[in-house]
């Protein structure tokens, strides 16, 4: 079973790094191409920051998952 298809400005994480981002682009016409890497997402952090400041990343449905939304918890008074 493949997950849902991300829209763009949802958060998402990119399971082989385990690094949260946003999705910026989505190419819905090859989406089930894996290995066009449909998916354009910018990381939180850059994904190699030993090499490169490079934060965005391309991918397949495979290899990134919807975050789920956090309910807001109410403060104290």
């Amino acid at each position: 079973m493949l997950p849902d298809i991300p829209k763009k400005r949802e958060r998402v994480i990119y399971l082989p790094l385990r690094i949260k981002g946003t999705v910026t682009y989505v190419d819905h016409k090859n989406i089930y191409q894996h290995h066009l890497s449909p998916i354009q997402v910018e990381l939180d952090e850059p994904w190699d920051p030993t090499s490169s400041p490079q934060r965005m990343i391309r991918g397949s449905m495979l290899e990134f998952r919807k975050l789920k939304k956090r309910k807001k918890k109410k403060g104290k008074k």
